[in-house]
């Protein structure tokens, strides 16, 4: 059996090893992780800590359902999804923000790699149809430290009772976002909260949770949510991020209907330059859309949210997993493909046309339709309102071809260099300083009153005094049972 090594050295150089272990009948994944761990200790004593093992497939299992008939790929959409036009507005951006868990469920077969949970298991049972297994390796937690520890290399400012909770300000598939204080240092940060019990029914919810926990821990950049500090309790995963006191972009173009043309380019920069950032680092994100660019407190963006995010990306990587949500779904991604850096570039146009119309680009009251639309390759409509400049850009972003599509070359630059950008100093929009182009700055000013800035279907939700008091939830939840730390994912506390 072959178990893939890849990490990064101290020079910065990704090193690959590939380990060949001879099995006998029987032997589980636990015995090939303690293999693997002591071979590369031995051969590779550089090579950070390796906490478990992926299956990994060369050849990702396509949905039946879009075999030989990629344009007929929405007719398998649940009633729900594809009733779509009997929605009222907040429901229908529900459905284009968190999609359809049939019809997500009816076009995937499973992720591109699968993570290994149960290491009791023999190897033959694990691998399944799989040809070989890949090395997980623990974050290093060089890049968090200064943020983590004190002066003198303690967490001990960082323990989990020094949290009170303000309030709820999110809520999803995966948990809860709380607003918290953390009282030694008097910062408000976001933490999001996640149940063991709820991330182990699926082996893909927790592979999402370590993804976006590695992710996030090396990721610095001024319109992308930073992460602080990260701990589990017996019942639940904690990661305490940066809050973002002027709430989600879609609360505020709920609010307004839609954005001018001006300020949506403002938002359309920052998010551009984050997306530029998060490419460099070899992260596809594969969930950009208006609820996951939140507005810090002065109303600049920070991108949040990689749990659908793939890392350690090539320019010419494609995967044919089914992600994402519904209302920002690319051509390639609903046909199986192949999709890479360009799937980004798809979404940022959906979230430009958005910005600019309240509405999502081939959408007309009917979900079915829509994706039909964009598999088929059909060009959408543009209101009047939209300048000719900003259609021409809107067309290259959303051109079905992810090969012809702009950005697809020469990545962000090719955006930068469009006609309706042309009058934007870049550097000024890093530095997040003023400039004539952008005549509201910034087009959203957050209320002081922070709760105001938040959908109340959150914020009215109830919480627990603070963060101890998740666990105690799950004490007196009858039939929860405690589960074992998740190995890398960070120190473990017992509230």
């Amino acid at each position: 059996i072959r178990v893939l090594a890849r990490f990064e050295a101290e020079d910065g150089v990704e090193l690959q090893q590939d380990l060949i272990f001879d099995v006998k009948p029987g032997a589980t994944a636990g015995w090939l992780l303690s293999r693997t761990i002591e071979r590369l200790q031995r051969e590779r004593p550089e090579a950070p800590h390796i906490i478990g093992l992926k299956v990994l497939n060369s050849q990702p299992k396509a949905s039946s359902l879009l075999m030989g008939h990629p344009p007929a790929v929405a007719a398998a959409a649940c009633g729900a999804l594809c009733a779509g036009e009997a929605l009222k507005t907040r429901q229908e951006h529900a459905f284009g923000r968190d999609g359809c868990m049939n019809f997500a469920a009816a076009l995937s077969s499973g992720g591109d790699d699968s993570l290994v949970l149960d290491y009791t298991k023999p190897l033959e049972e694990v691998l399944g149809n799989g040809d070989a297994f890949e090395a997980v390796f623990e974050v290093p937690a060089d890049p968090l430290s200064a943020a983590f520890q004190g002066n003198n290399g303690s967490s001990r400012d960082h323990r989990i009772e020094d949290f009170d909770i303000i309030r709820v300000v999110g809520a999803g598939g995966s948990g809860r976002v709380i607003q918290a204080l953390h009282k030694p240092s008097g910062h408000m940060r976001a933490v999001k909260v996640m149940s063991k019990a709820r991330l182990f029914q699926q082996e893909q919810r927790l592979q999402r949770v370590i993804t976006e926990k590695r992710i996030l821990a090396r990721l610095r950049h001024p319109f992308v949510v930073s992460l602080h500090w990260a701990f589990q309790t017996s019942t639940h995963l904690f990661l305490v991020l940066d809050f973002c006191g002027g709430g989600e972009l879609f609360f505020h173009m709920l609010q307004r209907g839609r954005f001018e043309e001006r300020d949506a380019m403002f938002y359309f920069c920052e998010i551009l330059l984050g997306l530029e950032y998060l490419h460099s680092q070899q992260v596809l994100y594969r969930d950009l859309k208006p609820e996951n660019c939140l507005l810090d407190d002065e109303g600049h963006i920070r991108l949040t949210d990689f749990g659908l995010s793939k890392d350690n990306l090539t320019q010419s990587a494609l995967f044919t997993s089914f992600v994402g949500t519904a209302g920002y779904l690319s051509p390639e991604m609903v046909a199986r493909q192949g999709h890479g850096f360009p799937l980004d570039y798809y979404c940022l146009g959906c979230l430009l046309y958005c910005l600019l119309t309240g509405s999502l680009p081939h959408y007309d009251g009917d979900y079915k339709a829509m994706i039909q639309r964009r598999v088929r390759g059909e060009p959408c409509a543009f209101p009047p309102w939209i300048s000719h400049a900003g259609q021409d850009l809107l067309k290259g972003l959303l051109l079905p071809d992810p090969n012809e599509r702009i950005g697809s070359q020469r990545g962000a630059i090719e955006v930068k260099e469009h006609p309706w950008l042309c009058e934007v100093d870049w550097t000024r929009v890093y530095r997040r300083e003023e400039q004539r182009c952008f005549p509201n700055f910034p087009p959203v000013r957050p209320k002081r009153e922070t709760a105001a800035n938040f959908a109340s279907e959150f914020t009215a939700q109830p919480a627990p005094e603070d963060l101890r008091g998740f666990s105690r939830e799950t004490a007196e939840a009858a039939g929860i049972p405690k589960h074992p730390p998740v190995e890398g994912f960070s120190q473990v506390s017992n509230p």
